[in-house]
């Protein structure tokens, strides 16, 4: 079948950039199109970057050099700006309460670190929440 290296190469960008979406989503560094406000859930930023991380282990030696790239570079900035996020104190609700999902999240904080690099983290570069 011609063009399936060009199909699976869009299918791996849509995949990689979805779940970097979800990621930053998670992390509360793009706002929540439902709600037009961010909303930190470091718990599903951890599995977010653990699915990415899960699938440059499972598909390493079968990308090409942009695919490694775009998988690598997300997961880069992700693990960055997750422990940047989990050395934070968790968002106080309107209610007064404190999320619990975040104290959870903190203790995926040092397997994230150690596969993260020593540059700054980086907010993503579109939808940023505001200050």
């Amino acid at each position: 079948m011609e063009g399936t290296g060009l199909h699976d190469e869009a299918l791996f960008r849509y995949l990689v950039e979805r779940l970097e979406t979800e990621a930053w989503l998670g992390l509360g560094k793009i706002l929540n199109p439902a709600t037009g406000k961010p909303e930190r859930q470091l718990e599903f930023a951890k599995l977010a970057i653990d699915v990415l991380g899960m699938i440059e282990r499972k598909t390493e030696g079968h990308r090409s050099d942009d695919e490694t790239k775009l998988v690598r570079n997300a997961l880069t900035t992700l693990r960055l700006n997750y422990v940047d996020e989990v050395s934070k104190p968790a968002p106080v609700e309107p209610s007064g309460t404190a999320g619990g999902a975040d104290s959870e999240a903190a203790t995926g904080a040092a397997s994230v670190a150690t596969e993260a690099g020593g540059e700054e983290p980086t907010p993503p570069s579109s939808e940023k929440a505001g200050p």
